[in-house]
């Protein structure tokens, strides 16, 4: 179980998060385990892909439960 995960960002450079396994409390020893979560731009890409087609199977039916959200969603003038 890795205790961070490092990806790349687009200029080179790394970013660790830790992992959300991680036992906090447990004692360790010797050095963190890193596993390599790739290029951070994908992972992310990924993520707001499925966003996006949340948003947009649940956009209609919140539009016809809450009228006013959708004019709220359009923005003021529209």
């Amino acid at each position: 179980m890795a205790e961070f995960v490092r990806f790349a960002l687009d200029d080179g450079s790394e970013v660790l998060f830790e992992s959300a396994e991680s036992d906090l409390v447990a004692l360790h020893g010797g050095p963190p385990e890193v596993r390599d979560g790739g290029k951070l731009t994908a992972r992310l890409q990924e993520v707001a892909e499925a966003a996006e087609e949340v948003a947009g199977s649940l956009r209609p039916r919140l539009i016809r439960e809450w009228p006013s959200a959708g004019q709220a969603a359009a923005g003021p003038g529209r």
